[in-house]
């Protein structure tokens, strides 16, 4: 069986993948050459997400101990 260079199998999903960096199990899939931007903004969402809710739960909570005082 001949080879691609620089595949490597995924034994996740049992399949060959070119550059593979890592199965990730959140997403059920590889990340590699053809998904690795995605998988970026993938991960910069969910970095905005907690800011984004964190930031809402202290301007919730510091508005509800300024209405209480």
């Amino acid at each position: 069986m001949i080879r691609v260079q620089h595949t490597t199998h995924c034994y996740d999903c049992n399949a060959c993948v070119l550059e593979l960096d890592h199965h990730c199990p959140w997403m059920s899939k590889c990340v590699a050459k053809g998904n690795l931007m995605y998988f970026y903004g993938f991960l910069w969402s969910v970095v905005f997400l907690i800011i984004f809710t964190a930031a809402a739960f202290f301007t919730w909570l510091i508005t509800k101990a300024t209405n209480q005082a």
